[in-house]
């Protein structure tokens, strides 16, 4: 469809090897079969990461940030 899509990033690159970057299978399917991963909430997930593993409650526009790939 022509449409380019930015990896995202929190505290790291989510396209390199890193503990975030766990997510990105998640986000892919989102991204590339919308429909099959509808039920995937990448807001929450993310959130849930942040606490889980860095302890830090992550706020709604972080979230925002971090799935369009923007640094903090």
């Amino acid at each position: 469809t022509g449409k380019v899509y930015v990896c995202p990033q929190g505290v790291y690159n989510w396209s390199v090897r890193s503990g975030e970057g766990a997510m990105l299978p998640l986000w892919l399917g989102t991204v590339m079969y919308p429909d099959l991963f509808a039920s995937v909430d990448m807001s929450k997930n993310i959130s849930d990461f942040f606490s889980n593993y860095y302890s830090y409650k992550i706020s709604a526009d972080e979230i925002v940030k971090v799935l369009a790939g923007s640094e903090k």
